[in-house]
């Protein structure tokens, strides 16, 4: 894997992953879209030495990147992104928590995927992210 289209190539979603594995994904190809966009970076370009710092865009954490409004912000649209059409079980508050937690392992996801240098065909691979 040598350019940001291949690691978005990678990250993207087969079909038949579960649920969650498939938010997360939404999310990964999220956070590395923002981050190409916000670099000025082109999907062409080579992967450069990419941080947890680079994907925050500024955010001090997870969580806040999820309240801060980088991510999804209306709750119907994160409700959909974790329950599809079913009925929603969480509070406002609690969508915004669980986009946070699926946003850190997304970004864990790329990170690992970085280091693995994309060999990620059996699924997520969790990366600890420091903190």
């Amino acid at each position: 894997m040598k350019t940001i289209r291949e690691l978005r190539d990678a990250i993207d979603m087969r079909p038949g992953l579960p649920h969650w594995e498939s938010a997360v994904r939404c999310y990964a190809v999220d956070i590395l879209e923002a981050y190409t966009l916000d670099t000025g970076r082109s999907i062409w370009d080579e992967i450069p030495d990419i941080t947890e710092s680079d994907l925050l865009d500024g955010a001090s954490d997870w969580q806040r990147y999820s309240s801060d409004g980088f991510s999804l912000i209306w709750t119907q649209d994160i409700a959909m992104r974790f329950f599809g059409f079913g009925p929603c079980p969480l509070s406002p508050q609690q969508l915004m928590v669980l986009q946070g937690i699926a946003l850190a392992q997304a970004a864990g996801f790329i990170l690992n995927m970085l280091k693995q240098k994309g060999d990620m065909d059996h699924g997520l691979v969790w990366y600890q992210l420091p903190g």
